[in-house]
């Protein structure tokens, strides 16, 4: 197994999913979580949601929960791509 972080997939994802958000964040929140705890297993089940939460909690668009998980799975560089996810399109 690669014990490298997973930069171009964190890249990839949050690329992809800010192409299917035409209808905003809450759109994709189900392939948001399909993909980070089912696909990846980046995250546990209960982990998502705690990151949904701080997200709805945080003042500013509530998917910028998006950092979180990039934090979550790879620090401060993983962090930095799920926020970049999006310019890359």
């Amino acid at each position: 197994m690669d014990s490298s972080p997973p930069y171009l997939s964190i890249l990839g994802v949050f690329a992809l999913l800010s192409v299917l958000a035409v209808g905003g964040g809450a759109a994709v929140l189900p392939e948001t979580k399909a993909l980070t705890v089912t696909h990846f297993h980046w995250l546990a089940d209960d982990e998502f949601r705690d990151i949904y939460g701080l997200g709805q909690l945080s003042p500013g668009p509530n998917m910028l929960m998006v950092i979180a998980i990039g934090y979550w799975v790879a620090g401060y560089p993983g962090a930095a791509l799920a926020f970049l996810g999006p310019v890359v399109n």
